[in-house]
């Protein structure tokens, strides 16, 4: 078992939806050479989804941990998150995030 620190991201048909998590380790089964990684799920959220009729419309959303949902797994080896998946290593696409105050380079 390997430790790794990686944000992913892959597509679940069961929800329609994408899954966003923040791998924590990964292992590798010998017989069959499938790899697996556990990862922490994190949610896309909105601060529309609170806001006030006097709120910005214009308020950046973001990830936060998952607090729980039917995707987690209580054979994750890391008790301390509140949502971990384990799911096969070949599905999952590694994205980069930023800082908010992040500019790109035109």
């Amino acid at each position: 078992m390997s430790r790794v620190n990686h944000r992913t991201i892959h597509w679940n048909p069961d929800r329609n939806d994408i899954i966003i998590g923040h791998s924590t380790n990964q292992q590798l089964n010998l017989y069959d050479s499938a790899s697996t990684t556990t990862m922490e799920h994190w949610i896309y959220f909105h601060p529309n989804q609170i806001a006030s009729p006097n709120t910005s419309r214009r308020l950046t959303p973001y990830i936060i941990p998952c607090p729980g949902c039917n995707l987690h797994t209580n054979e994750a080896i890391d008790k301390r998150p509140l949502c971990s998946i384990i799911y096969p290593t070949h599905l999952l696409h590694k994205i980069h995030l930023h800082p908010k105050s992040y500019t790109p380079l035109t």
